[in-house]
């Protein structure tokens, strides 16, 4: 009986000290996604990708557009040349779209590659922020707000860090 009163104290002592430990913890939180959507230098990286995507698409419809020209070309000519000469020609086309299809896997790679590490700068200096803001605010738990079911609109931080993100992030070289 005495063992019985000893473990309920105990655990009655357990469960009460960490929920007012748990009570004095400072907890925030941020959408990323909004920072990087509504920041200048989000902005700015969207549009340096646009940019880049449209580059790449307009090069290769002009090599797409040559392959085609050639490939009428060859069929116009089929009942003018040898069939050897035919053949020959043929499998250059051939040659051409297997170099057109590697450069589309290339530049889609390249461009996959640019993408993430301009968005992973991005969240490295965005990450430094948040830090900073952490410090100097005397918040010790900070979440994404994607990860978060349910959260009450003042431990929402997006907005101030927003401001300090269009303050000091000015300089990305892209």
């Amino acid at each position: 009986m005495k063992k019985n009163i000893i473990f309920f104290f105990l655990i009655f002592f357990v469960f009460t000290s960490n929920n007012t430990t748990l009570a004095e913890i400072n907890i925030s939180f941020v959408d990323v996604d909004y920072i990087y959507s509504n920041s200048k230098i989000g902005k700015k990286i969207d549009n340096q990708l646009k940019s880049e995507k449209k580059k790449i698409n307009d090069k290769l419809i002009s090599y797409q557009k040559n392959i085609k020209d050639e490939k009428e070309k060859l069929i116009n000519q089929k009942k003018i040349i040898s069939e050897e000469k035919f053949k020959n020609q043929a499998i250059d086309l051939e040659k051409q779209i297997k170099k057109y299809n590697k450069l589309i896997s290339d530049n889609n790679n390249s461009f996959i590659k640019y993408k993430t590490e301009i968005k992973s700068l991005f969240l490295k200096k965005l990450m430094n922020i948040v830090r900073e803001y952490a410090e100097v605010n005397s918040i010790q738990l900070i979440l994404n707000k994607k990860d978060i079911i349910i959260g009450q609109n003042d431990m929402d931080i997006s907005n101030e860090i927003l401001k300090l993100v269009n303050k000091k992030m000015n300089d990305i070289k892209l």
